[in-house]
């Protein structure tokens, strides 16, 4: 079950119940703010990505969430941050997530 709010996202025991009430391999996958699952990605490291069409085409992005082509949107480089060793969900990752890069898409 996703509990968010857009400012905050889950508590941490919430980020945890999604994770396991969606018996996602712990450190791989997470649950971003928008209740998507979403992973590292597998061509540009340190970047998460859902996979979902939520972003506007443009001429350096075909509106997906992910790494073949393109950014990541915007629930996912929040989580990226929130996973960041300072961050709230820090000992949930187990993953090197670099600094989050301006994207050049738009939310639809």
């Amino acid at each position: 079950a996703v509990v968010s709010t857009q400012s905050t996202g889950n508590c941490r025991a919430c980020f945890a119940l999604d994770i396991a009430a969606r018996r996602l391999t712990s450190g791989r996958f997470f649950v971003n703010r928008d209740g998507a699952v979403c992973r590292p990605g597998t061509i540009t490291q340190g970047k998460l990505y859902c996979g979902r069409k939520v972003m506007v085409r443009t001429r350096i992005c075909d509106g997906w969430c992910g790494d073949d082509d393109g950014p990541n949107c915007n629930a996912c480089r929040i989580l990226q941050n929130q996973l960041t060793v300072d961050g709230p969900y820090g000992e949930f990752s187990s993953v090197d997530l670099d600094e989050v890069e301006a994207s050049g898409c738009k939310q639809q």
